[in-house]
């Protein structure tokens, strides 16, 4: 029985329609074509621009629907003796290519406020592999993700099933501005054995992805010799063609991850490989070896400095309430002398001899009563005592008045050598201070952004792919009707033939049917639609890939990465700010990961994290930085607790030593809990006091 043909529900000679061709493509947009050889060049057309079009088959049942689009060119055509009007209708991977695919941005809202709120926006700024969250997504998730927008944005399509053996992880792309359909070819070109498959008997169409191992097979047998082409037992096999594809055989896949975390601007490299099979060289003869660049860590620390100038104070001669001359107090004249000639410079003018002082006064100036600060022995004499410097590093200051008698003898003739003696009250204002001369830094915010994690598995994820033989090649099958035995979505194999087509498993790539002909092609094939059919041109496809600058932007509404560009400031100078401290470690700067399984961060926890050879999590940043001996926290240091993307939730100077140092010697001035939650937290130390080993 002959097949009914019909186009939205009408048979072709219904329409007077003839010459019914479809042509359905993997990752490409499927064609029905056909002609209207008896109307006039302009004559209206049966079938408008964008009418949608439905082409079904019956072979004495229910109608079959084979194709689903919508009319997209309509030629006509005038010639010396004929007229006709041609149409071509797409179907529906054609609206992917016809709707952009963007991903939504956090954007400030008043970029010049720090605090600004955030709000989405729609860019075609896309990073695939990573879901709207900023995590990366399996190859699975972003194919589901791409469809459903595309569904969102008025496809007239459905997701049907995103098959076995795509539920991995791959390292993010950056791109710009591309269509659904390109987003789909780029996050496949790593599986080139993946099939876009459509299912139009349900409305609207599904499609989905199969790599070639899940794909259904369709055996073909070959006729023997003398059996005839068309024999019931065999398939109705007009042509054959058929070339085994060698050169796109991998004999491996060699992936090198290259990553660069960042501490305060310090660039750290890190380099990780993936292999399958196992033994796989980087040069190795037919292997792909890529060079994948992540996106790496960045650490921030802002902080603020003050540079500090001081002089010890001669506390003790300034309160001296008594005479004081050279016979009476020799140390403290002098030390009053340099004092005061400091402070008030007409007494180094030539002729001025001083004899002597009293009625020496220092205190307070909020309460001249009172008696100065005991701790405040230096004067400030450049520099400023900040907030900071007080409430966390324990810097006192106190305003002071100073004030005294002085008498001096100045010589009123050069001459005869007259000399007039006088007596001045002599009064001052200083600022004094427990500071010491050094370049004070305070730690004020620190910013973490995680890495890109290497993909685990990938490399074998791609070697299935591509270390099976491709077969390239057409088969033509002929009868009274075009055969549908064969689609996109079928893998072939010839059998009583050669052995080894028998489980050739190839790929169809295209399928053509003329109707009026009775013709099927059927094209097999290495997908050209995805990249070049070569190994060659498969190592230069990662040549255009662009390391990921935006990653954290999704999420945070900062380029690069979604973390600001300050820049520390740790002045070589910086000390502990104890009074009278002497030997002091240069500065230097680490930060510790903390997996905290309860609600409560335990000493234990923090010095395994610290620790050498730590549990499982634990890493210390920078890596194999100069502090492998001197990971602990230790008087004066500064330290903040925080947690991945918020702010810290505990903070102090260390008052104690070396938690290595015994059970009784713990970081006690702490209470460690962890905000009530569970997960990954930071300890960041700027290491400034001195050092005592345990």
């Amino acid at each position: 029985m002959a097949l009914t043909w019909k186009i939205n529900g009408s048979t072709l000679t219904a329409l007077g329609l003839k010459n019914l061709r479809l042509m359905l493509f993997n990752m490409q947009a499927d064609e029905c074509a056909f002609d209207d050889p008896g109307a006039a060049f302009d004559a209206d057309l049966v079938f408008a621009y964008g009418t949608d079009i439905v082409v079904t088959w019956n072979n004495g049942g229910a109608d079959v629907c084979v194709f689903r689009g919508s009319v997209a060119e309509t030629p006509r055509f005038l010639g010396a003796k004929a007229e006709s009007i041609k149409y071509k209708a797409l179907g529906r991977w054609r609206d992917l290519e016809r709707i952009p695919f963007v991903q939504q941005f956090k954007i400030a809202d008043t970029p010049s406020n720090p605090a600004s709120t955030l709000s989405n926006l729609p860019l075609g700024l896309l990073i695939l592999h990573q879901g709207d969250n900023g995590a990366s997504a399996l190859l699975s998730v972003s194919l589901t993700y791409v469809i459903n927008s595309a569904i969102d944005a008025g496809a007239a399509i459905a997701l049907g099933t995103v098959g076995a053996g795509l539920a991995f992880a791959v390292p993010w792309d950056e791109a710009t501005d591309l269509s659904c359909a390109d987003a789909i070819k780029r996050l496949l070109q790593l599986t080139p054995d993946v099939v876009a498959s459509w299912d139009y008997t349900v409305n609207p169409p599904a499609v989905s992805f199969t790599r070639r191992a899940n794909l259904t097979a369709v055996n073909l047998p070959v006729a023997t010799a003398g059996a005839g082409g068309l024999g019931t037992a065999y398939a109705p096999l007009d042509t054959v063609t058929l070339t085994p594809l060698y050169h796109l055989q991998a004999s491996g896949v060699y992936l090198i991850y290259v990553r660069t975390d960042r501490t305060d601007g310090t660039p750290w490299l890190l380099v990780a490989v993936d292999k399958y099979p196992g033994g796989t060289t980087a040069n190795q003869k037919d292997a792909i070896t890529r060079t994948i660049k992540l996106t790496g860590a960045v650490t921030q620390n802002t902080s603020l400095s003050q540079d500090v100038t001081t002089a010890a104070l001669p506390s003790a001669a300034l309160q001296i309430d008594t005479l004081v001359t050279a016979a009476i107090d020799a140390g403290n004249f002098a030390t009053l002398s340099t004092f005061w000639t400091k402070h008030c410079p007409h007494l180094m003018a030539a002729g001025i001899t001083i004899k002597g002082f009293r009625h020496g006064h220092q205190a307070p100036t909020s309460n001249d009563a009172a008696s100065p600060n005991a701790a405040c022995v230096r004067e400030l004499l450049a520099g400023s005592i900040t907030d900071w410097m007080i409430n966390d590093q324990s810097i006192q200051v106190e305003e002071q008045n100073v004030r005294c008698q002085i008498r001096y003898d100045v010589i009123t003739d050069v001459n005869t050598g007259a000399i007039e003696r006088k007596e001045e009250n002599l009064s001052i204002q200083i600022t004094a201070t427990n500071a010491s001369t050094n370049t004070y830094t305070e730690l004020q915010d620190t910013s973490y952004t995680a890495p890109e994690t290497a993909p685990a598995g990938l490399a074998q994820a791609i070697y299935n792919g591509v270390s099976q033989l491709h077969y390239d090649g057409s088969f033509d099958l002929v009868g009274y009707d075009p055969p549908l035995t064969v689609g996109v979505g079928n893998t072939v194999n010839l059998t009583g033939s050669r052995a080894e087509w028998t489980g050739m498993i190839a790929v169809v790539q295209r399928v053509s049917l003329d109707v009026d002909l009775g013709r099927t092609t059927v094209n097999v094939g290495w997908p050209r639609q995805l990249m070049p059919a070569d190994l060659m041109a498969v190592w230069r496809a990662n040549r255009t890939r662009r390391p990921v600058e935006d990653a954290g932007a999704r999420n945070t509404g900062l380029a690069g990465n979604g973390t600001g560009d300050g820049v520390q400031s740790l002045g070589k100078n910086h000390h502990a700010p104890a009074a009278g401290a002497a030997a002091h470690i240069l500065p230097s700067v680490f930060t510790a990961k903390v997996t905290v399984a309860g609600s409560v961060l335990a000493v234990s926890d923090l010095t395994n994290a610290l620790a050498n050879g730590g549990p499982a999590g634990a890493a210390i940043y920078p890596p194999a930085s100069a502090l492998a001996t001197d990971r602990f926290p230790k008087s004066g240091d500064q330290v903040k607790f925080y947690k991945a993307g918020g702010a810290p939730f505990l903070s102090g100077t260390v008052t104690c030593q070396d938690p290595r140092a015994g059970a009784g010697d713990t970081l006690h001035n702490f209470a460690f809990t962890a905000n009530g939650v569970s997960g990954t937290f930071f300890m960041h130390c700027v290491q400034v006091g001195a050092y005592t080993a345990p």
